[in-house]
């Protein structure tokens, strides 16, 4: 059959995060302080949460199967999100979960923590709960031909979206090994994410209103946040 696809690779690694703030009215930010893309992402794991059809079955007197019906069909409600990062970014844990970033006093140990973002609290009993963010994470594509494309229109990224979701921190072992930073929680359908923070979605029409994830083709990857607005750190460029 016709096919009006652009291409057909394969998916690969992950390069980029991408985390937007949401407003009261889940509209994604695109304003300094309230967006911040790395390359500190280790994993992203996403597992659809289904809402199964109902199943109607009956068994005779034997013991034997007489009918069976089902009505309507599975679909998916959400998906569960479990993050890890390579570094213990405060700025990028607050606007995750929700938390409060703690800021250096006057006075403080090293003259450069001064009103500079030094740590991070998490949400306590009576923080009003978060609007949520955007996530976006951007993989490579691949081809059966190696470093070559298909064509000049081939993509070289996929563009992963998670248009509503809500963090929380994960477990964290303190012993003789590395630590990394590990988030979980979910993500839902938003109808007003519409073409992303940046207005950069590449379809001709917006966002599906019920969708809690989708991925589309992208040419080039997002510029990361400058470290002298956000803690970048650890040598990722």
């Amino acid at each position: 059959m016709p096919t009006a696809l652009v291409a057909t690779p394969g998916q690969l690694q992950a390069c980029v995060i991408r985390v937007a703030r949401l407003s009261a009215a889940c509209v994604p930010s695109s304003a300094a302080g309230d967006v911040i893309t790395t390359s500190a992402l280790v994993s992203l794991q996403a597992t659809p949460e289904m809402d199964e059809a109902t199943k109607f079955e009956v068994k005779n007197a034997c013991g034997n199967l007489a009918w069976t019906q089902e009505s309507g069909c599975d679909k998916i409600k959400r998906f569960n999100l479990t993050l890890e990062l390579a570094t213990f970014d405060y700025e990028m844990m607050t606007l995750l979960t929700g938390g409060t970033a703690i800021t250096g006093k006057t006075g403080a140990a090293n003259a450069g923590w001064v009103n500079k973002t030094i740590g991070y609290a998490t949400p306590g009993l009576d923080t009003t709960c978060p609007n949520g963010v955007s996530i976006e994470v951007f993989s490579k594509t691949a081809y059966s031909t190696g470093a070559c494309t298909e064509a000049s229109a081939a993509p070289a990224y996929v563009r992963h979206i998670f248009p509503r979701a809500f963090l929380t921190p994960g477990e964290r072992n303190f012993a003789n090994e590395m630590a990394t930073l590990k988030l979980s929680g979910y993500s839902t359908a938003n109808p007003v994410w519409n073409q992303g923070p940046f207005g950069d979605w590449q379809g001709n029409a917006n966002l599906s209103d019920d969708t809690a994830y989708a991925q589309v083709y992208a040419a080039t990857l997002p510029a990361l946040s400058n470290s002298g607005s956000f803690s970048q750190g650890g040598g990722f460029t």
